[in-house]
């Protein structure tokens, strides 16, 4: 069998890897390599390598359950060693319709440095989601979603964050817009923050092989009647900088191209981004850039796919000790069993 039919046939699995991890009841092993110019992770902020292992394994029966995990270790420094391990667990009911279902979900998350306790965190999200189809095309989804984050470190707040959420698919002339919109609070401690988000997305279908999505989105956190005090203790630290968000635009640009007569792909991501943070100390923060990444896979067998990635960061801000670069090149093998 030539390379050509083999795509076709296994190759497939290549095409369709995303729907298999759902469908087959696969598990596998990723293992990477990156060299960076920057790393900043846990407060690292110089020249280095990250390398890691990443398991992965889905099972579909009466209650569907996904893990997905990262063992990494930074410049191979054991003290530099960290995890992420995250678990879906769901329940579809299916409806009248073709299509049409409910999914109750529960999902967990942690982040956790073996040698640090400030880079620690725990989430665990409980929700349900109503999917409605017309004519066997996606319509609409709506739902609720509750979700706590624990940080072990005792200067910082853990809090809840209960939400609603809304998306419509409108299928339009040679594209797909959806817009979603997004509403809740985060808790802490007395203290309750509006959360909303607004974001659209259109996307071209293309062809089987070329397609291309765009999508904007606007994030907006209300702050408290009190100093928002969730990141007073490590404001500079990258690590945590996501929970001091008070505004955030988006802007995202998706393509992939398939190459069949050489059981290839190339993946282009472009992500712009205008970040607001709380003020801390009577001191504001404003950050602005681009993060572009360009992967090119290859499938050496049908359970074995190659990837190199190239990623470049820039990262303005109106203080000077948060502007920076970052360059990254990548290697890794995925194994599927």
């Amino acid at each position: 069998m030539g390379k050509g039919n083999a795509f076709h046939k296994g190759g497939g699995v290549f095409l369709l890897l995303p729907l298999l991890l759902y469908s087959y009841n696969p598990k596998g092993l990723s293992i990477s390599y990156s060299s960076t110019d920057n790393i900043y992770l846990l407060d690292i902020k110089d020249r280095g390598s990250i390398m890691s292992i990443s398991p992965f394994l889905s099972y579909d029966n009466f209650i569907d359950f996904q893990y997905y995990g990262n063992f990494s270790v930074v410049n191979f420094d054991n003290s530099n060693l960290y995890l992420d391990n995250y678990i879906e667990m769901q329940k579809k009911v299916y409806l009248p319709g073709v299509g049409n279902k409910n999914i109750f979900y529960l999902n967990f998350y942690n982040f956790f440095s073996t040698s640090y306790e400030i880079y620690r965190i725990y989430e665990i999200a409980l929700g349900d989601s109503l999917n409605i189809y017309l004519e066997d095309n996606y319509l609409s989804s709506s739902g609720i979603q509750l979700k706590y984050k624990v940080f072990p470190d005792d200067s910082i707040n853990n809090y809840f964050e209960p939400g609603l959420n809304l998306s419509i698919s409108i299928p339009l002339p040679y594209f797909f817009f959806s817009p979603r919109f997004s509403t809740g609070f985060r808790i802490f401690n007395d203290e309750s923050m509006l959360f909303y988000k607004v974001s659209s997305s259109i996307y071209f279908p293309m062809t089987l092989d070329f397609s291309l999505s765009l999508s904007l989105s606007y994030y907006n956190l209300q702050p408290p009647d009190i100093e928002f005090s969730i990141i007073n203790t490590y404001l500079d630290d990258p690590f945590y900088e996501v929970e001091a968000i008070k505004e955030m635009t988006e802007f995202n640009i998706n393509l992939f191209k398939l190459f069949p007569d050489i059981d290839s792909r190339v993946d282009l991501n472009i992500h712009l981004f205008d970040k607001r943070f709380f003020e801390v100390d009577n001191i504001s923060r404003n950050d602005k850039g681009f993060k572009a990444n360009i992967k090119f896979s290859k499938m050496l067998r049908e359970n074995l796919i190659t990837n190199a990635k190239f990623e470049s960061y820039i990262n303005s801000s109106t203080f000077p000790d948060f502007e920076y670069t970052r360059n990254t090149i990548g290697l890794s093998l995925q194994l599927i069993f």
